[in-house]
């Protein structure tokens, strides 16, 4: 019997099948709007910066390098791979280590 759950909480069985089929996708299935999906996009490339840097962005930063930075992570299909490696190879994050 668990092994029809594929490795998947069990909490999934409470899930519509329409919430399941938006987690299979991943993150960008659960956000149905492209203005949330922008949204969601900054927040990831801003928290993931800030927890790398060790330190909250500064307004230079978030007007000029965060919009940059979201668009790339959007246009790799939200990869975060393609994410971390391109916010350890700034200059900031050499100086900080």
């Amino acid at each position: 019997e668990l092994a029809s759950w594929k490795g998947w909480p069990q909490a999934r069985a409470y899930l519509s099948e329409p919430e399941a089929a938006a987690i299979e996708t991943g993150p960008s299935g659960l956000i149905d709007e492209p203005a949330e999906q922008a949204k969601v996009a900054e927040c990831a490339v801003r928290t993931l910066a800030q927890q790398l840097l060790g330190r909250e962005l500064t307004a230079d930063e978030t007007l000029t390098w965060l919009p940059q930075a979201t668009t790339a992570f959007a246009a790799a299909n939200y990869d975060f791979t393609t994410l971390y490696r391109a916010l350890v190879e700034l200059p900031q994050y050499r100086i900080t280590r």
